[in-house]
């Protein structure tokens, strides 16, 4: 077990309710509000994946995982500060319909490989599991990877992906050196 901070585990960081006058809303549905905070060393970018921060990366080649999804695009925050975090938007595509939830893994990787921090939940901060996604759809994905205290200045590599939570199975990738991952392009971390 490990303390909702340390677990590495993506969440909301707050969740409430709003009373909504009928005349304001119609149809049924839910109304969520997002608070994000901006780190003051991260300035905010304009791009076809919408308002992201830092500079925005050149698009991996089309990459599938097992046919199923697609990544499309990424950005990431180029440089990062050891007590600061990588922002990153990933900008998925569904090919076909998916049963099973899976799960997104972020893995920052030193140069031999090794995973030295993570980052695993749901799509969109657990509010739309994969098995809601709908061919042909494009989803907007987004995740802040906190940095170990302790990690030593140098360049890194950011590694994603999808999985089962159940089984722990990984999705198989069409690109990139492991056929678990797709590797994205490098962070300086400062």
């Amino acid at each position: 077990y490990l303390p909702p901070e340390q677990s590495g585990w993506e969440r909301p960081l707050r969740t409430q309710d709003f009373l909504l006058s009928d005349d304001r809303v119609s149809g049924e549905g839910n109304q969520r509000v997002a608070l994000y905070a901006l780190l003051p060393h991260a300035e905010m970018v304009e791009s076809g994946l919408g308002t992201v921060f830092g500079d925005p990366a050149a698009p991996p080649p089309v990459t599938e995982a097992n046919g199923w999804i697609r990544l499309k695009g990424y950005a990431i925050t180029p440089t990062a500060t050891r007590d600061g975090q990588i922002l990153l938007t990933l900008l998925w595509e569904s090919l076909q319909p998916v049963a099973t939830d899976y799960q997104v893994f972020v893995h920052l990787l030193d140069a031999s490989g090794n995973k030295l921090a993570q980052r695993d939940g749901q799509p969109v901060q657990w509010m739309r599991p994969t098995s809601t996604w709908q061919p042909g759809e494009e989803i907007v994905d987004r995740y802040g990877l906190p940095l170990p205290q302790d990690l030593a200045q140098g360049r890194y590599t950011l590694a994603v992906g999808l999985y089962d939570p159940i089984t722990g199975q990984r999705l198989p990738v069409s690109a990139g050196p492991a056929s678990y991952a797709i590797e994205l392009g490098p962070v300086e971390v400062r």
